[in-house]
């Protein structure tokens, strides 16, 4: 099969696209051809020795895949021909997190794309208790890219948050993957969502998705904004994938007593805080990775209700470093979908 692998860390260019070693499935798996790869922030990390995982070269990149079964092993269950979305978490079941259902703190996790070869190849080897049947006759490409962007913005702003209807939100990063997922889950729970982006595109393209107020921070102060819109009192909730200098600046923005989940860091993983402003803000500071198999479900069955829907481009798997560069450039709105 044709796939993607690096050998080395470093740049897009380490990526390489050449033929590889078909996988077989084995007793408790399932073959999937790979019709769509999501292509996430986390990659990038990955491919240049900086996710803070332990990943070994050479591996094959990505996390997420949408495809349809081409083999099972001796005792498989799910007919050959159905169409899947593959779990971006290979759980283990039986740790302490797994039986309190919070798959996305396994500690026996094996995780394609950082454990195991991931989605960037035409072939992925599962296994069958970690795939998703999808009938046939939905968007796969869409599904391609659910996991990372509406799992990760389920699990932190409604099971961590618990975002209420009639809340201020808002959401940093808001034309990427996650960001555009969190405005659309925002105004589904019936919250003012302000959207935060850094052009002119992307200030067009939030537009069309309907929060409640667009800044672009290149053109306009964040937190005198912020604080103009909501007369003062600030917002509810920071959804927060930047970190860095910004974190000082979400909690100036937001309403004593609110809530600031963070999610990511790609503006930077160290910060200086003035930790009078942290503690006399009443607020919590909470952390969020990933997703339950409850949140997936829930996302799943609203894309499929086409309540909500992701913003995609589709390329081809070839041209992964591409991506890669393009999403270092910050130049991508939505999600890129690599199609084999």
């Amino acid at each position: 099969m044709k796939g993607i692998i690096f050998e080395t860390f470093g740049g897009p260019s380490v990526l390489t696209y050449t033929t590889i070693d078909d996988p077989h499935a084995k007793p408790g798996e399932v073959l999937v051809r790979v019709h769509g790869a999501g292509v996430n922030h986390l990659d990038l990390d990955i491919r240049a020795g900086t996710s803070g995982f332990d990943v070994s070269p050479p591996l094959v990149l990505g996390r997420e895949a949408v495809g349809t079964i081409v083999e099972g092993g001796p005792d498989a269950r799910t007919k050959v021909g159905t169409n899947v979305v593959v779990s971006a978490y290979r759980s283990c079941h039986r740790c302490e997190f797994c039986q309190r259902g919070l798959i996305n703190l396994c500690q026996n996790a094996i995780r394609p794309g950082i454990e195991t070869n991931g989605s960037y190849a035409e072939l992925i080897r599962v296994p069958e208790d970690q795939v998703y049947p999808v009938d046939d006759g939905h968007d796969l490409m869409a599904l391609a890219g659910i996991q990372l962007s509406f799992g990760t913005a389920w699990h932190g702003l409604i099971t961590r948050a618990g975002i209420q209807p009639g809340e201020t939100l808002l959401v940093t990063g808001a034309a990427g993957g996650v960001g555009h997922a969190a405005i659309q889950l925002g105004n589904l729970i019936g919250a003012r969502v302000i959207a935060v982006v850094g052009s002119a595109e992307k200030e067009a393209f939030v537009q069309t998705l309907n929060p409640w107020y667009v800044i672009n921070y290149k053109k306009h102060s964040l937190v005198g904004t912020v604080l103009e819109v909501t007369r003062g009192s600030g917002v509810d909730v920071v959804f927060d994938g930047v970190g860095g200098r910004f974190l000082e600046d979400g909690y100036s923005a937001m309403h004593r007593g609110g809530r600031y989940v963070l999610y990511g860091a790609h503006g930077g993983e160290s910060t200086l805080v003035n930790l009078i402003k942290v503690f006399r803000s009443y607020g919590t500071l909470m952390s969020t990775s990933g997703w339950t198999e409850h949140d997936l479900a829930r996302v799943l069955n609203l894309m499929l209700e086409k309540r909500i829907r992701l913003n995609y481009e589709v390329v081809p798997l070839e041209a992964a470093s591409n991506a890669h560069r393009r999403m270092e450039q910050s130049v991508v709105v939505g999600k890129l979908i690599l199609r084999p």
